[in-house]
C-alpha cells in the first residue's frame, strides 16, 4: 500500500529562506559541474539523486526515503509501485540523449522537465525544483539561455501535452533559440583546439544548426551575444 505525504518540517519565513538556501547550494554544485563526463548510467543517477537530496535538505523528516510512497491525483502520474522502473529508465533515457551524436540541449531540457515535474514525479519533496535545477544543468552543458516562462498555469498545461508540443513551446520560450551560434575560444589555434571543438559541434550542437568557430587571442576582450558560444576549452 501507498504511504501518506509527510508535512513539512517548518513554515513560513523559516521554509522560504531554507528553501531559497537549499536552491542556491544545488545552483552552485550544478554550475561546478557543468562540463562534468559521465561513465555510466548509474554514475548519473547518483548525481541527479545527490541534487534532489540537496534540494529538500533539512525540510522533511530525517529518515524519510528519497522517493513517493503516495498516489498522485493526476492519473497519468506513475503509481508508487512502479517509480523505480520508470525512474531507471528515464535515467537510462537521459544517459543516451546525452550521449547521442548532435545532442539537442533544448529537447534533452524539455525531456528533464516533462520527466520529473509531470510524468514520473519521483521524489517525496522538490520535484519541480529539481526538475528545474537539472534542465539548467542541461543548458548550462550546450551554452543555452534559460526559458523565460511567463505563466505557471500554462506551463502546466502544456507540459501534460505530447512530448513533440511540450518541446515546441518549451523552445518558443527561449530567446534566439533557432539563431545561428557562433563558437568563441581563446585556446591557440593547433591540432587539440580544432578537435575539441569539432568535438563539441558534433556532440553538443543539432546537425541542422548553423554554426561558425572564431578563434582569439587569449586576454582579448569581444563582445559575446545572446546567441554566441564561449568554449573555454582550456578551463573545462
Amino acid at each position: 500500500s501507498s504511504g501518506q505525504k509527510l508535512g513539512l518540517l517548518m513554515t513560513g519565513d523559516n521554509l522560504k529562506e531554507k528553501t531559497r538556501e537549499n536552491f542556491e547550494k544545488a545552483i552552485k554544485f550544478i554550475w561546478e559541474e557543468r562540463y562534468h563526463t559521465f561513465s555510466s548510467v548509474i554514475e548519473l543517477r547518483e548525481f541527479i539523486e545527490k541534487i534532489a537530496v540537496t534540494i529538500s535538505e533539512g525540510l522533511l523528516q530525517k529518515n524519510r526515503g528519497l522517493f513517493r510512497t503516495w498516489e498522485i491525483k493526476l492519473e497519468h502520474q506513475t503509481k508508487p509501485e512502479n517509480i523505480e522502473q520508470d525512474f531507471k529508465s528515464f535515467i537510462g533515457e537521459l544517459f543516451r540523449r546525452m550521449h547521442a551524436p548532435h545532442a539537442d540541449g533544448h529537447k534533452i531540457a524539455a525531456f528533464v522537465e516533462e520527466q520529473l515535474d509531470c510524468c514520473v514525479h519521483p521524489f517525496v519533496d522538490g520535484c519541480s525544483r529539481t526538475a528545474k535545477i537539472i534542465s539548467a544543468w542541461i543548458m548550462a552543458r550546450y551554452h543555452l539561455p534559460l526559458p523565460q516562462w511567463t505563466s505557471r498555469s500554462e506551463y502546466y498545461d502544456n507540459i501534460e501535452k505530447d512530448l513533440s508540443e511540450w518541446e515546441t513551446y518549451y523552445t518558443d520560450h527561449i530567446e534566439n533559440a533557432d539563431s545561428p551560434r557562433p563558437i568563441h575560444t581563446h585556446q591557440s589555434v593547433d591540432c587539440d583546439a580544432v578537435a575539441s571543438v569539432w568535438a563539441y559541434k558534433r556532440y553538443a550542437v543539432p546537425e541542422a544548426r548553423e554554426t561558425k568557430v572564431e578563434f582569439v587571442t587569449a586576454g582579448e576582450k569581444f563582445d559575446l551575444q545572446s546567441a554566441d558560444i564561449f568554449l573555454d576549452i582550456d578551463g573545462g
